[in-house]
């Protein structure tokens, strides 16, 4: 396998780790995380879901090298955010030229290099909106994201979002960033490491972000992805905090040259939409009430809608009562509803659908390994299994129209006929 090694904006993109959907892998605080490294986060979070509001200017370095040849690339970035609702963000370098304005109702994008610019209603928050998947232009390759991001610190719970799919963790010691005295800590993933500089003292600001991706491109890229090298690094200055900033600053005002075309899309494409049409991976799992599920029963008997999430995400908070919803009205056409949870404890689960008064039967997906299966990068996501045991849809992010998609999808696949055709061209026909 070769390698191919080419400067372009969506490969830079791919570094940039920010502003996508809710990422998959929160947990309980793992047991190998210094105290001392979970304390800096933990002030951090504090002091960022504190803030009423932030400016901060940000450069992005990359530097690749693949095969001989080295790349070096940067992005000069400046965030607005105005909480709860409000953030303005400007991108500005070889690879990328964009702006972006959301003012609690609408979501707008601007490309000057291509006098154009896309306008789409938008939810109601922060926490929603960096969830909701549309801010295409930042979603890294593929959508996977979370850690110490630039959108982390705007969530409404910095801890959850910057430490989710953490395993370990350690404090490095003191250290400055741009003459600025700095607790360095260190943390890793399953599928990437990263290192963060946060400032000493009462405000717990950060410096300093630099994610070691070199596990991410060995696992996309094989054994020629082990031979690549890339390093990236995030910088923060000037910040400006707790500042009146205007409604106008998050309002965009296009250019007499300016072509509006159409808003980012509702709903991001899922990677598991790969699978359309071919055999659902077979798994067996625990389930949290006891014993185990085997989807592999469920061929020729049921339509099953796995369904991806976490309680620590706020949108599959919002998305699971309507998924329940519209499966329950179909339990007595063959439709099972599998409820696939990421990392949590079982206690926490329990705590969450006691408290939103949910019946559903959950899985315990500890390791995300059946989420791995499925191309599952993001929460929450549903997959729909037909009676022939085909995957015959796929939805990540969950739009405002899910509920409508679900029900026709539902009603479609109960009458008999799939979706769509399995590789060969054969209509999927449920049995």
């Amino acid at each position: 396998m070769k390698v191919r090694f080419q400067a372009s904006p969506r490969a830079f993109m791919a570094a940039l780790l920010v502003l996508v959907a809710s990422p998959l892998g929160a947990q309980e605080k793992p047991a190998d995380i210094d105290p001392k490294a979970d304390k800096v986060i933990r002030q951090l979070s504090d002091y960022y879901a504190g803030l009423k509001s932030f400016t901060v200017e940000m450069t992005l370095s990359n530097r690749i090298e693949a095969e001989g040849q080295k790349q070096e690339s940067a992005l000069q970035l400046a965030m607005a955010v105005r909480k709860p609702d409000h953030l303005q963000l400007s991108v500005k370098g070889d690879a990328l030229e964009m702006s972006l304005f959301y003012d609690g109702k609408n979501l707008t994008t601007y490309l000057p290099r291509r006098k154009t610019y896309a306008v789409g209603e938008a939810p109601p928050s922060l926490d929603l909106v960096l969830a909701d998947g549309r801010i295409a232009p930042l979603r890294i390759e593929e959508g996977s994201s979370a850690g110490p991001t630039p959108g982390a610190l705007m969530m409404s719970k910095p801890y959850d979002a910057v430490m989710s799919g953490v395993t370990a963790g350690s404090y490095v010691g003191e250290e400055e960033v741009d003459g600025v005295k700095c607790q360095h800590v260190r943390f890793t993933r399953k599928d990437y490491d990263w290192d963060m500089w946060v400032e000493t003292g009462d405000k717990a600001l950060v410096r300093k972000v630099s994610p070691d991706l070199s596990k991410l491109l060995a696992a996309r890229g094989g054994d020629a992805g082990k031979s690549v090298k890339m390093e990236v690094c995030w910088v923060y200055r000037n910040w400006a905090v707790n500042a009146e900033l205007p409604d106008k600053q998050f309002v965009f005002e296009p250019p007499a040259d300016a072509k509006k075309v159409g808003p980012p899309p509702r709903e991001p494409v899922a990677e598991s939409a790969k699978l359309l049409g071919q055999a659902a991976p077979d798994f067996k799992l625990p389930l949290l009430d006891g014993g185990e599920v085997d989807l592999a029963a469920h061929k020729g008997k049921s339509v099953v809608v796995l369904y991806f999430w976490t309680s620590r995400s706020t949108l599959c908070c919002k998305a699971m009562p309507v998924v329940v919803e519209v499966t329950k009205a179909y339990k007595d056409k063959g439709v099972v509803l599998l409820a696939l949870n990421q990392g949590e404890a079982a206690a926490r689960i329990r705590a969450f659908l006691e408290d939103a008064g949910l019946e559903v039967q959950v899985a315990l997906d500890a390791d995300g390994k059946v989420a791995g299966l499925y191309g599952v990068r993001s929460v929450p996501q549903v997959v729909v299994v037909g009676k022939d045991g085909t995957v015959q849809a796929a939805h990540v992010g969950l739009g405002d129209d899910f509920k409508e998609k679900l029900t026709r999808e539902l009603d479609a696949l109960v009458a008999g006929p799939g979706l769509v055709k399995p590789p060969g061209g054969a209509g999927a026909q449920g049995k």
